[in-house]
């Protein structure tokens, strides 16, 4: 007797739960069911994972039937899984700013004659449970989109990134063996065309004893002139083949540059301290009433689901004027450096940015540049750029802003990869007074020192 039973959860970290779940029992011996994990942020990934459910459960309640053959059984699989990923894909094209970032991963089953059939992609997986024992089926998918090329790995971020350092290192290793061979072979195909230049010197008699009388013989000292050009020019062969061999290799290779921040140094124990703090616009507060303290070098992660007031009490610290309730204090000589969530009405030049912002332009441009942003684009107006752009240049100028507390909005939004993984070594090593608000669980686990939850009264 075949049952379907699925249940979803939003997990420790999340406050919305993006995950979807449908299944059926058709007869005795057919039955479905698949999960749908979304990503992509609390609205989009909720979004992606309900379509790509309900398309996946209707293709398969309009296309399932009893004693299909296995391949038709792979067949409706397959189809289902792509023709939901182009839904996905075209809803998230519609409303591009609302729904970046908009994906899910799918774990579907279908039981058919007593044969088990699974299809997934990404990191949703489906297990086997028997006799106590519990055994992974399928393979987790990774897409890599590195600089050069598309990757298609089989497994997590972490294997990826495995994999990304182990072949980073060979191919370094390989490179720093090819230049030192190219400078051996240089320096042998220069050393054997002297050669063969001397000998080739000898046929009149250069170098020869007049008074001797002995004349050189001609054609045996050309033949073995020839042999040493020839060979000199099957070594200048061989290094180029080097230096070609060479220019292959590292084209995915990722290097960033260390960033920098500039703290101000603290005179006091103490950088803020809230009793009972609320906003208040008149309608209630926003959040309940919190009490906090945050010292030099501690990074506290704002934490609630979307519209709990986290942006609102960043704009209290940095001394906003917002209607309030309880005590908030901030030492007198207090100098913040702060990061805004939305960054899309940034325009003009990049230099009456800096000096808007209070900040050398050649020092964010400098940052710019270790952020990877395209040197061209220096000098373009910044209406111009895109979202993950005019982010970089307010995290550029935040960084140039000397400080002793940052507060930083979503610091992650519209930022790749390669770039969080700077900013997450920043704050790990530098170790600035922080409070920020970012919805990424893992960068906050790697960066804050504690953790403040609102909406939770």
């Amino acid at each position: 007797m075949l049952r379907i039973i699925g249940a979803t959860d939003k997990g420790m970290r999340r406050y919305v739960n993006e995950d979807r779940f449908a299944g059926e029992v058709f007869s005795p011996e057919l039955a479905y069911g698949v999960v749908c994990d979304g990503m992509g942020g609390e609205n989009a990934g909720g979004v992606a994972s309900a379509l790509a459910c309900e398309e996946i459960r209707r293709m398969l309640e309009s296309s399932c039937r009893p004693g299909m053959e296995p391949r038709s059984v792979y067949m409706i699989l397959e189809s289902a899984v792509a023709t939901a990923n182009a839904i996905v894909y075209d809803k998230a094209a519609q409303d591009l700013e609302a729904l970046r970032g908009m994906g899910t991963t799918v774990c579907l089953a279908v039981v058919s004659g007593g044969v088990l059939y699974l299809a997934n992609v990404g990191d949703s997986r489906g297990y086997l449970l028997r006799e106590g024992e519990l055994r992974q089926l399928t393979t987790d998918h990774t897409l890599a989109l590195n600089r050069t090329s598309v990757q298609l790995l089989q497994g997590n971020y972490s294997v990826w990134e495995g994999e990304k350092e182990r072949q980073d290192a060979l191919e370094l290793a390989r490179r720093e063996k090819l230049v030192r061979e190219v400078a051996r072979l240089a320096e042998a195909a220069r050393r054997t065309s002297g050669w063969s230049d001397a000998l080739e010197s000898t046929k009149k008699g250069q170098g020869q004893d007049s008074a001797s009388g002995l004349r050189p013989d001609r054609g045996h000292i050309g033949a073995k002139s020839a042999r040493m050009m020839k060979r000199a020019k099957a070594i200048d062969s061989r290094r180029q083949d080097a230096l070609e061999e060479k220019k292959s290799l590292l084209k995915d290779l990722e290097e960033t540059e260390t960033l920098k921040l500039h703290i101000l140094p603290a005179r006091r124990s103490l950088l803020l301290r809230a009793d009972g703090l609320s906003a208040n616009y008149g309608a209630g507060p926003v959040f309940p009433p919190v009490s906090f303290q945050l010292a030099p070098g501690e990074r506290l992660a704002l934490t609630g689901p979307n519209g709990c007031g986290k942006s609102t009490l960043l704009g209290l610290l940095r001394g906003a004027s917002i209607p309030h309730t309880g005590e908030l204090w901030l030492p007198g000589e207090l100098v913040i450096s702060h990061l805004p969530q939305d960054c899309s009405g940034l325009s003009g030049s990049l230099e009456d940015y800096a000096k808007a912002q209070g900040v050398d332009g050649d020092l964010l441009r400098a940052i710019l540049r270790k952020l990877d942003f395209p040197r061209e684009l220096l000098a373009l107006p910044m209406e111009g750029y895109s979202q993950g752009q005019k982010k970089k240049a307010a995290l550029a100028a935040s960084l140039a802003r000397p400080a002793h507390l940052f507060l930083w909005d979503e610091p992650l939004n519209y930022i790749d990869l390669l770039s969080r993984r700077q900013l997450e070594e920043l704050l790990r090593t530098a170790a600035p007074a922080m409070v920020l608000v970012e919805h990424d669980s893992r960068f906050v686990r790697q960066v804050a020192t504690k953790e403040l939850a609102l909406g939770q009264g």
